[in-house]
């Protein structure tokens, strides 16, 4: 979380000194994309002969930090995750599966290089991202971290200009991770996690 408010911080002192150069209601030059809203994660990966799953409902968000190479086509550097609070947990074993809800919170957070394309005048994006990816899992005052793997998003969204350089809107994001399983206890011989997420975000965009 540092480390995003850092970055936050040193794109908000990049917007204040690029300000001046930027053309009004355009996408061009220095970009900032920020994202937040709600989302749903399910999760699943093979033990010999069963299937874990995890899924649940929480929070979805992330940001974008780029610029645009020729008007309206910005590539950016890119941080998103989703969270699943309280997911429930279920194990199927041949015909039979069993399911409970739990009390811990799943994360999974991508991080790598991205697109957005502005379809102009609607300022209407679409885009994605390819991503070394990672997941976490907090229960019981215990926090365990996973091998990293690889995932990617997809997203599109609709903005509207509320001043010369600020768009807000919303947006809808998919987000896919695959993870190698750890190399120690009950993860031998399991196969990757893959996870797909869906959401729906608030959004908020300076170019």
């Amino acid at each position: 979380m540092r480390h995003y408010i850092l970055l936050v911080c040193l794109a908000l002192c990049s917007v204040l000194a690029s300000s001046a150069y930027a053309a009004a209601e355009t996408h061009d030059g220095f970009s900032l994309r920020l994202n937040t809203g709600l989302g749903y994660t399910s999760s699943s990966m093979s033990l010999g002969g069963d299937t874990l799953g995890i899924s649940g409902a929480g929070s979805m968000g992330g940001f974008g930090l780029g610029w645009a190479i020729i008007p309206n086509l910005l590539l950016h550097l890119e941080f998103a995750s989703v969270r699943a609070i309280n997911p429930t947990v279920s194990i199927k074993s041949g015909g039979t599966t069993v399911s409970a809800d739990s009390t811990a919170t799943l994360q999974v957070t991508n991080f790598g290089i991205g697109a957005s394309y502005y379809i102009m005048p609607a300022n209407i994006y679409v885009g994605g991202g390819i991503h070394a990816s990672a997941m976490s899992l907090d229960q019981d005052g215990k926090h365990t971290d996973t091998n990293t793997g690889w995932g990617f998003t997809l997203n599109s969204g609709k903005e509207w200009w509320v001043s010369d350089n600020w768009g807000l809107g919303l947006a809808a994001q998919i987000l896919f991770s695959s993870i190698p399983p750890n190399s120690n206890g009950v993860s031998q011989g399991a196969s990757n996690m893959n996870t797909v997420a869906a959401g729906l975000m608030f959004s908020a965009t300076y170019n």
